[in-house]
């Protein structure tokens, strides 16, 4: 843009200038994805050094045609000792997730329960649940599945797995190939932690193993040699994640953009984010309360949003330019030419067009010269003008034609009844009228036109005096 406007235009700072108006654009800013670091850093969730401290519950879909009706699979992982469980269902309420943490209270009770914001978890009658068995509840942010990296991680190993099973053993339910997986699994040394979590759970081995696996360091030990791993990998993790992110610096009252989640029935029009919003509060580094509603408006809830999400939406501050920005002559100007730049009211500048060589956009209306700002006033008002009669008579043309086709019709009857002979005489006499009206919306036209022609006439004259 700003070499399409340096062309013929120029003043001090045109380029900032430019640039601002560009960058502060509402509806680009909705469109256009960001360029750069993405706001908000690798978070750490709260650590957990012994079994149970942290437990993830979440849900793999799509087992519906694999010998089974059970389509569901809940999976609840340790983070200290990476241990699975893993359980087929048909369904996902409140009632079989209960019961899914009852069978893991069987080897322990978690001490915290961290899951996303499906409704089974939000509801009242699961937290109630929790709070019986002095559960604490953490939950990830709205389609926000990295927060919650470990279960994601862990779905997918144990959905690749079966994958294996399952073409080996085409005939056999899911169901019946999932203990192969989990055992095999949870007997496995770790990439991370190094230890099998079946021997960091539960202290032993429940399978013979070799020699060297048996002389694992004692229970306690390992359970801080995987702590101290985990700590190391994560470290490692966020160096290389932060290299494409950064440190969010919003505050209470600023205006973001949210983005918008694309689902498979999302258009392809739609915009990449939504706002803007304003930050009601900032809860991490990572996560701030904006005011975007998750539920009815009758609820008034707010809506927890990570910062990786988020982008700062700039608004545009008007402000007057000066006069005669500059007498520097640019590129294709007379030496010594002035040049000036206005900023006229929002009632002006709802036509957005380009009409006799003037450049005219949003708010800010680029002129060659201060003499063509009234001058330009009055031509774009009378073309207003113009632009009303050209309705008028079109409107005018069409009553004249619709009453010369009811005259045709009255005239090809013979057997006229008085009645009709008096609708016959009233018909001809609007159409004499409408004729005269049509001839006087002509008229002013042709003298606008000619007041038009003046006043350009003028403004090329006054140009070339300065």
């Amino acid at each position: 843009m700003t070499r399409l406007i340096a062309a013929q235009y120029y003043w001090d700072g045109m380029t900032n200038d430019i640039r601002t108006h560009v960058r502060t654009c509402s509806v680009c800013q909705l469109v256009k994805p960001p360029k750069g670091p993405i706001y908000g850093e690798l978070g750490q969730l709260p650590p957990a050094v012994l079994p149970y401290e942290l437990v993830s519950l979440d849900t793999i879909s799509g087992f519906a045609k694999y010998g089974n009706s059970q389509t569901f699979l809940h999976v609840v992982v340790d983070h200290a000792t990476r241990y699975a469980w893993a359980f087929p269902s048909r369904s996902t309420s409140i009632l079989t997730y209960t019961q899914v943490i009852k069978k893991v209270m069987q080897f322990g009770s978690p001490k915290r329960l961290l899951t996303d914001r499906a409704p089974a978890f939000t509801s009242p009658k699961f937290r109630r649940f929790l709070i019986r068995h002095n559960i604490g509840q953490l939950l990830t942010t709205s389609n926000n599945p990295q927060a919650n990296g470990l279960s994601e991680r862990l779905n997918a190993t144990i959905t690749g797995k079966l994958k294996l099973l399952r073409l080996q053993q085409p005939k056999t339910a899911w169901t019946k190939l999932l203990p192969q997986v989990l055992q095999a699994y949870n007997h496995t040394p770790h990439s991370v932690t190094w230890f099998p979590p079946s021997y960091l759970l539960l202290g032993s081995f429940l399978l013979q193993l070799s020699e060297h696996v048996q002389n694992y360091p004692k229970i306690d030990d390992a359970r801080e040699l995987a702590y101290q791993r985990t700590h190391e990998r994560h470290l490692r993790d966020k160096a290389r994640f932060d290299q494409t992110h950064r440190a969010s610096d919003f505050e209470v009252g600023d205006l973001v953009l949210a983005k918008t989640y694309h689902h498979p029935d999302t258009g392809k029009l739609a915009p990449f984010f939504s706002g803007p919003y304003e930050i009601l509060e900032i809860i991490s580094p990572q996560i701030v309360r904006i005011n975007r509603s998750n539920r009815p408006l009758s609820i008034r809830a707010h809506r927890k949003s990570r910062t990786n999400v988020l982008a700062g939406s700039h608004t545009r501050t008007r402000r007057q330019l000066p006069a005669f920005c500059s007498k520097t002559s640019p590129g294709g100007a007379t030496a010594g030419e002035k040049w000036c730049a206005y900023v006229v009211d929002d009632e002006e500048s709802e036509v957005v067009r380009m009409r006799s060589g003037i450049f005219y956009q949003n708010s800010v209306v680029l002129m060659k010269k201060k003499a063509e700002v009234d001058a330009y006033r009055e031509i774009l008002n009378k073309m207003k003008v113009k632009d009303q009669h050209e309705i008028k008579k079109g409107e005018t043309q069409m009553n004249l034609d619709r009453s010369k086709r009811e005259l045709a019709r009255f005239k090809e009857r013979e057997d006229l009844t008085p009645e009709l002979r008096h609708q016959k005489e009233e018909l001809e006499v609007m159409i004499i009228e409408t004729e005269l009206k049509m001839r006087q919306e002509i008229r002013a036209m042709e003298t606008l036109e000619f007041e038009l022609a003046l006043l350009k006439n003028e403004k090329d004259s006054n140009l070339l005096a300065i």
